[in-house]
This record gives C-alpha cells, sequence and structure tokens, in this order.
C-alpha cells in the first residue's frame, strides 16, 4: 500500500473556489429577490439598486471566507479598502 493524503493543496484550492462560486451566485441572487423590501425599489434607478446588491452581495462574500482566525485580519482589511474605494468613487461621481 502506498501512503496518500487526505488532500492536497490543490484539492483545497479547488474546494475554497467551488464554496467561493456558489456561495457568491446564491447570495447573489438573494440580495436580488429581496431587494423590493427596501425604499430603494421605489426611488432608486436601476443604477443605484444594482450598486446596492453588488454592494451587499461583497460583504456577503467577505463574511463567508472569514472562517479562520487568519482571514478574519484580511478580511477586515479587504473590507475597508472596498469601503474607502467606494467612498473615493461616490465623490468622484458627485462633482
Amino acid at each position: 500500500m502506498t501512503f496518500q493524503p487526505a488532500s492536497t493543496n490543490a484539492d483545497w484550492l479547488l474546494a475554497l473556489k467551488a464554496y467561493l462560486g456558489v456561495t457568491a451566485i446564491a447570495n447573489l441572487a438573494w440580495e436580488t429577490l429581496h431587494l423590493p423590501l427596501y425604499t430603494i425599489w421605489t426611488t432608486g434607478s436601476p443604477r443605484e439598486q444594482a450598486s446596492a446588491v453588488l454592494h451587499c452581495t461583497k460583504g456577503d462574500l467577505l463574511i463567508a471566507r472569514s472562517g479562520s482566525r487568519s482571514d478574519r485580519r484580511r478580511c477586515v482589511i479587504s473590507a475597508t479598502a472596498f469601503y474607502e474605494a467606494r467612498l473615493f468613487f461616490e465623490q468622484l461621481l458627485q462633482r
């Protein structure tokens, strides 16, 4: 008999990609389907609605990816960077 590891790095990476892919699709559907429950459904433009859905989906993905303690720090840094970039582009659009 030969020894075979339970999983390799390639298997782990493939599983993580599959998990995040399914999570992204499911959360995008979820955010889109419950958008009519919010005021932006009646008062926002299609661009604002799409921005809200994508913003919330990105947040859901950051939460989904923050499973271990080492990932939490990266998650906070990523969330802060996304937030700051979004504020920057909103300021550019308002000029």
